[in-house]
């Protein structure tokens, strides 16, 4: 697939603190925060290690009064992803991932508790899953037509697993009504595939307007939900979390996302893995409030070296790899001007090019059928990986001097393979 869009805006950051130091009481101080709800003035917090709940004022401050840890001693004690609630019955709902049920079958379910977190009962929701570990990761609450229904966001692409599951464009949300036992799939919902991100960790609706991020793509989509059916309206809007100096993710861990403004959200971020980088592992076991920029706000993108793709590409190198031959996922690299290619002489308005101006008519060399007609070229290779790809032209058209600022994808695995400068 290739596809092109406006590069992201990036959300910008109000406040953030570590869970551990703003809120009293945890009887255990790793705090894998999974999931958030904004709810009359306070979040309430939940964690994929602990059945407890935290309950934290968006001072975001040690000495804020409503801090406090809420204790639970009924029900499953791990394995939640996310909290909902349902203002028409007055009820809370802690998602469980995935758990076994029968032979070879994983079903997630959620805990009910009331108004003032008494455990109440649990339910499955009836969708399968084929894994323990890849399955419902978000979960909100909608009414309709005098009607209460969860939405459980699968984590996978295409609610798989594995490496099918990183392949973009295919985000689902599963839709369940409450049954005579436990609560019934009665519907679907399809993100637009432009979506394009590898994973997603939490969803939040409010009225019309939903909000779905992810941990991997470090990202946040808003869409929205028609008024009827299960359906979304639009192709929505992507935003970037925001990222280090280097435009690095800093973000790498966040895993649940709630409205608390008509252009601010709070999300909070799991406990970083031991491959993870410094930066992310300094935003971890954390809780964070991001503002959503105004439409039209200038990128909030690093500089970008200059470039010279149109109308002809004269020099390819692949920026971020750290290695001469760069074969691998190609996320977040650019195309630049430096590590001269020594078939650059094929790269004219009749040569094997990535991409023509807009007056350039003639297709032959461009990207979609070099990349299906000649996997052969030295230039470009195909294959099949798990990773999404991209490389980034952040500049105008310079032939016509026309244009907006694109990002060229190379979905479903595709690889850029640069060889090294000879000579």
């Amino acid at each position: 697939m290739v596809a092109t869009q406006i590069p992201m805006q990036q959300l910008e950051l109000v406040k953030e603190a570590k869970i551990l130091d703003i809120v009293e009481g945890s009887p255990n101080p790793r705090l894998e925060a999974s999931g958030v709800l904004a709810k009359d003035g306070l979040c309430y917090v939940i964690f994929d290690n602990l059945p407890h709940v935290a309950c934290i004022s968006p001072e975001l401050s040690r000495t804020a009064r409503d801090n406090h840890m809420i204790i639970q001693d009924k029900g499953y004690r791990r394995g939640f992803e996310d909290i909902a609630y349902d203002p028409w019955l007055g009820r809370f709902y802690i998602l469980i991932e995935s758990l076994p049920r029968g032979r070879a079958k994983f079903m997630a379910a959620v805990q009910e508790y009331d108004a003032t977190f008494r455990y109440v009962d649990s339910a499955w929701l009836d969708f399968p899953l084929d894994r323990a570990n890849k399955g419902l990761e978000g979960l909100t609450c909608i009414r309709r037509e005098e009607q209460s229904y969860l939405l459980g966001l699968c984590e996978g692409n295409r609610c798989k697993g594995g490496a099918d599951g990183r392949i973009p464009g295919g985000g689902r949300i599963q839709v369940f009504q409450r049954g005579r036992r436990n609560w019934d799939r009665v519907g679907k919902i399809r993100l637009p595939e432009t979506v394009l991100f590898e994973d997603y960790s939490g969803i939040a609706v409010t009225g019309d307007r939903i909000a779905v991020i992810s941990q991997v793509s470090s990202a946040l989509w808003l869409g929205s939900l028609a008024p009827s059916g299960w359906q979304i309206t639009g192709a929505g809007t992507s935003y970037a979390l925001p990222r280090a100096s280097d435009g690095s993710i800093a973000y790498g861990t966040v895993e649940g996302v709630s409205w608390i403004a008509p252009d601010q959200v709070v999300m909070v971020s799991d406990k970083a893995k031991p491959e993870q980088d410094h930066r992310c592992r300094a935003k971890d076991q954390s809780i964070h409030i991001f503002r959503i920029p105004s439409p039209g706000r200038p990128l909030a993108a690093r500089p970008a070296p200059r470039r010279n793709i149109y109308p002809s590409l004269g020099r390819l190198g692949i920026r971020g790899s750290g290695v001469d031959v760069f074969y691998k996922s190609t996320r977040g690299v650019e195309v630049c001007d430096e590590n001269v290619d020594p078939c650059a002489a094929e790269r004219g308005p009749d040569g094997r090019v990535l991409g023509g101006s807009a007056g350039h008519t003639d297709t032959s060399g461009h990207l979609h059928k070099v990349g299906r007609s000649n996997t052969h070229n030295t230039l470009v290779e195909r294959c099949l990986y798990g990773g999404a790809s991209n490389v980034e032209e952040p500049e105008a058209n310079v032939a016509d001097c026309s244009g907006v600022p694109e990002l060229v994808l190379f979905g479903f695995g595709e690889c850029v393979t640069a060889l090294a400068q000879q000579g």
